[in-house]
């Protein structure tokens, strides 16, 4: 929400509430409204009431303060701006008095109160009890009240050190608070933010110049009492220009570490600065951080990418690479098909016979039942070779001569087998014994390669003419 006009620009104000962990009945009231002073400038003012639980009727004590204040601050005056503050929560503390004197079941009852008004650059800040009021300034947080409570007057005695009093059973007892008959002893005083709520001697004001920035946080002790101060100050800094997100993540956080006691939060921004230009120190170092990582990771890329396209070769410069020779591109035809070669050639095979037998023509003379004879081509003397009839067998009673011109009138027979017969079809010569028979050779087909080897000659009987 907007309030006053500060610094020439509008507030900003953001307000949060929660019962607490204990999910148990909410006493804490807060408002933030506006009003004008002795001259008619506007003045904006803020509240925060906790009622105290250990009496009934805490949630209407804190209710009585909220609109009694409004109601009595909101309306004209001719007095100062604190004056007016002083007779305002009189005036509301005499009010919860006659509430629980008319009703015996709110007998006791009380609440703890703090308020801050702000007129031009001026801050005010009046309570009573262990509602507090913060600046944060830049990068720090400040204290601006001091409790009233059993364990700060301890710690102030030297009684208890300040750890012990975070556990301290007493921690909670209020020594100061509305809702007592008579007139109210009103701490008017603000702290220093020099000196703060630590030092010693104290320094206290009447009141305190805002600067352009500043943000004002006033909660109850439910915010404190979970959120130390740098915490309070990263959430408030973080979120500088929207403080209804910060005061919900404050009584998010309070919740997260199981606060029992109502939670309330209201702050005010005065608008200046960015979040991210004064927050939280380990903010600004991470993002300085991460924006140094992200620049040399550029820079790194665009030096590789450069250098690759200046530098074509890191051998040699330019000048001295050698011109390479231009391509030639050579087109062949192919062959034709009938000057193709076959992928396979075979060659003819040493073996195979010199001469195709021819089918031996039918004897008309033949009877049906007897075989017709076995005759071939003859050969003649100029188609013997010389190894033919070196290797020709001699007759039993016959001559050289005689031997061969048998040999060379043999006609060969094909066989069943793949081998040769040499077959006489001729009588022998005059001079030759009539007992000797032709003496065929059988040729069978050798291994190796060269001349086939002839086999034994056996007689074969020549059929009568």
């Amino acid at each position: 929400m907007d309030g006053a006009i500060i610094f020439g620009k509008p507030a900003q104000i953001g307000l949060s509430t929660n019962k607490g962990a204990r999910d148990k009945r909410n006493d804490d009231r807060s408002a933030a409204f506006t009003g004008t002073n002795e001259s008619g400038q506007p003045v904006q003012y803020l509240v925060v009431a906790d009622g105290v639980t250990s009496t009934h009727g805490g949630d209407q004590a804190s209710d009585i303060a909220v609109q009694q204040l409004q109601k009595l601050l909101q309306s004209p005056g001719d007095r100062p701006v604190s004056s007016r503050i002083v007779d305002a929560i009189q005036a509301a503390n005499q009010a919860i008095v006659d509430a629980a004197a008319q009703n015996p079941e709110f007998k006791g009852m009380s609440t703890t109160l703090v308020l801050a008004a702000i007129e031009g650059n001026w801050l005010y800040v009046m309570h009573l009890g262990d509602s507090r009021a913060y600046l944060v300034r830049g990068t720090n947080i400040y204290q601006l009240t001091l409790d009233h409570t059993w364990v700060q007057e301890a710690i102030d005695e030297g009684r208890i050190t300040r750890e012990q009093a975070t556990v301290h059973p007493n921690r909670h007892v209020i020594k100061r608070y509305l809702g007592v008959p008579g007139n109210l002893n009103i701490d008017g005083r603000i702290l220093a933010p020099a000196a703060g709520a630590t030092a010693a001697p104290r320094q206290w004001l009447e009141f305190l110049t805002l600067e352009d920035g500043d943000a004002l946080l006033l909660c109850s002790d439910g915010v404190y009492g979970r959120i130390d101060s740098a915490e309070i100050m990263a959430t408030v800094r973080t979120n500088l220009q929207r403080p209804q997100r910060a005061t919900d993540q404050l009584i998010g956080l309070a919740l997260k570490r199981q606060e029992p006691d109502n939670i309330t939060a209201l702050l005010l921004t005065t608008g200046g600065g960015d979040v991210a230009a004064v927050g939280a120190p380990w903010v600004k170092w991470a993002l300085a951080a991460a924006f140094v990582v992200l620049v040399m990771g550029a820079a790194s890329f665009l030096g590789c990418f450069v250098h690759r396209r200046k530098i074509p070769s890191r051998s040699l410069p330019p000048e001295s690479q050698p011109e390479s020779p231009p391509l030639r591109v050579t087109w062949v035809r192919p062959l034709p098909s009938a000057l193709r070669r076959s992928p396979v050639r075979r060659k003819k095979s040493p073996w195979s016979p010199r001469r195709r037998l021819a089918a031996p023509p039918a004897s008309p003379s033949a009877s049906p039942s007897e075989p017709p004879a076995a005759t071939s081509t003859p050969l003649t003397a100029a188609d013997a070779t010389a190894s033919d009839l070196a290797q020709a067998p001699a007759s039993a009673t016959g001559s050289p001569e005689q031997t061969l011109v048998e040999t060379a009138t043999t006609g060969l027979a094909a066989g069943a087998d793949g081998s040769l017969t040499a077959t006489s079809s001729q009588t022998p010569q005059a001079g030759a014994s009539s007992s000797a028979t032709a003496q065929p050779a059988r040729i069978a087909a050798a291994p190796g390669r060269g001349t086939p080897t002839p086999l034994a000659a056996t007689s074969t009987p020549l059929p009568s003419a």
